[in-house]
């Protein structure tokens, strides 16, 4: 097994004549362009020896279209059954002709030494590769925001088919808007989002121990954002390099598990990397590369800081959009004892729109040249991404994912009720489970059919129903300080260059 790191999460398996790339997205920006590939791939021409094309979900930097065309067409695209309708239209889209929905726990032989495995939660999937005696599970986004219960699940599941694990790829950082746009008061947005990177990264060293991996390859999110107020956050992120150190410290002392850390280009061959990436000479003190963002994005900075223009005919778009899709959405508006308001501020415009929700859960849609005095917060976005997430089934994951959106917080019960979440899947159309066993009632009866071992977690959800878990739970980072944090999540309050 030849593995070779692409960027983000987009990894090359060769093996024989097989040749397997990994969710790519190796070109371009992703989420209406809020989301920028870096450090970017230093060479792409292996990508015409491709043979297959994998993708564990359907998010942007996993399939991502415009990386999909630097590949061939005549490739079958390997994708999960999900419970969602299918991905065939979407591939046949993007010009893939052999498109192959596989069900979860089955085992596809893609050559004589080759095997192919998937294991779907929710909308993501774990996927496994095993060539010749050699096996890599690579778990991405699936269960870094589980608690330890699913997470022992699925290595139990996997171990009875694949008991040696030789390298374990997933990603150990946050990559959503949430903790890190969602401000309130009394909160210090860097401080917490330093927190929240050591908290993922500490849950990365946890799932190593369950999963016992040869070689650990964890995978920090590819991106980096362009907006001045928001380039804070490609500052925060755990240092891969301090992961091993970490683990044995503060995780496992006994631990022999071996974390190999690949940058664009390295290629790792039986345990070891070849380090051919130019990054590692690039690095900082700090094993950042951060400080060459100015000279690798010149003209993207300059765009991603012009202020976009929201004209009337947006505006009143928006609100014709908003006013149809706010009614089908009832089911989110209810359950908040009194009912409650926000208010929705389209990037420069001297315009504010007041949602009211009262108490039955009937709502009132205002336009005003002020805010809402009783409002419980305030979403800022760009017209563009507030459209987008309606005019598309998916389009929300530019708010929630992408980074195209700052919440405030204005009063403490928009943090009791968790009414960011509310918000978002009221301004967005996300599908439910729920919603879609009527809409698609045999595809919804197979996948859970195909996936009887979720019945399990589902079991273990109702039991635990209530007690969010310290990861899960989402109060303690907006309104409590980095100490607060770090004794509710059970992790230790590290100094600045503790681990160097």
């Amino acid at each position: 097994m030849k593995i070779t790191y692409i960027s983000n999460s987009c990894l090359v398996i060769e093996h024989g004549t097989v040749c397997l790339v990994i969710d790519p997205w190796f070109m371009g920006s992703a989420y209406m362009g809020h989301w920028h590939l870096f450090p970017k791939p230093v060479d792409l021409s292996i990508l015409d020896r491709v043979t297959h094309l994998i993708a564990t979900h359907g998010h942007e930097d996993h399939l991502h279209p415009e990386s999909t065309q630097r590949l061939r067409k005549d490739i079958p695209l390997l994708y999960p059954y999900l419970w969602y309708e299918s991905v065939v239209p979407f591939a046949t889209q993007l010009g893939f002709s052999d498109i192959q929905e596989v069900r979860s726990g089955k085992t596809l032989q893609l050559s004589k030494d080759v095997k192919v495995c998937f294991y779907t939660i929710g909308l993501d999937s774990i996927v496994v590769v095993q060539c010749g005696e050699e096996v890599l599970v690579n778990l991405n986004d699936a269960l870094s925001t589980h608690d330890m219960g699913p997470v022992k699940h699925f290595a139990q599941l996997i171990a009875k088919k694949w008991p040696t694990i030789n390298y374990l790829f997933c990603g150990h950082g946050g990559a959503g808007t949430f903790p890190n746009l969602v401000h309130h008061p009394a909160k210090n947005d860097i401080e917490i989002g330093a927190v929240r990177e050591q908290l993922l990264s500490h849950r990365f060293c946890e799932m190593m121990e369950i999963f016992q991996p040869q070689y650990a390859l964890p995978s920090v999110a590819g991106f980096v954002l362009l907006k001045n107020e928001h380039r804070w956050i490609n500052e925060v992120r755990f240092p891969r390099e301090q992961l091993q150190t970490y683990a044995r410290k503060y995780v496992n002392p006994q631990s022999k598990i071996n974390y190999l850390v690949t940058y664009p280009g390295d290629v790792i061959e039986q345990g070891a990397i070849v380090h051919s990436s130019p990054y590692h000479d690039l690095k900082d003190e700090q094993h950042s590369l951060t400080h060459l963002i100015d000279q690798t994005f010149t003209a993207e900075i300059e765009q991603a800081n012009r202020q976009p223009k929201c004209s009337e005919q947006d505006l009143r778009t928006y609100i014709e959009l908003l006013s149809h899709w706010l009614p089908k959405r009832a089911s989110f508006m209810k359950g908040i004892a009194g009912g409650y308001s926000f208010d929705i501020h389209p990037a420069n415009s001297n315009q504010l729109i007041q949602v009211n929700v009262d108490v039955a859960g009937d709502l009132r849609i205002a336009v005003e040249s002020v805010g809402n005095p009783n409002a419980w917060l305030t979403v800022h976005a760009s017209i563009d991404a507030l459209l987008w997430s309606l005019q598309h089934t998916w389009g929300g994951d530019v708010l929630t994912i992408g980074y195209g959106c700052e919440v405030y917080i204005h009063k403490e019960e928009a943090v009791e009720y968790n009414l960011d979440i509310v918000v978002f899947s009221l301004l967005t159309r996300y599908p439910t489970a729920k919603s879609n066993i009527k809409r698609s009632p045999i595809r919804s009866l197979n996948y859970y059919l195909q996936n009887q071992h979720l019945a399990h977690l589902l079991i273990q959800k109702k039991l635990t129903q209530g007690k969010l878990s310290k990861h899960n739970a989402r109060s303690h980072w907006i309104n409590r300080t980095k100490c607060e944090v770090c004794r509710i999540c059970d992790i230790p309050l590290l100094e600045n260059q503790e681990l160097a």
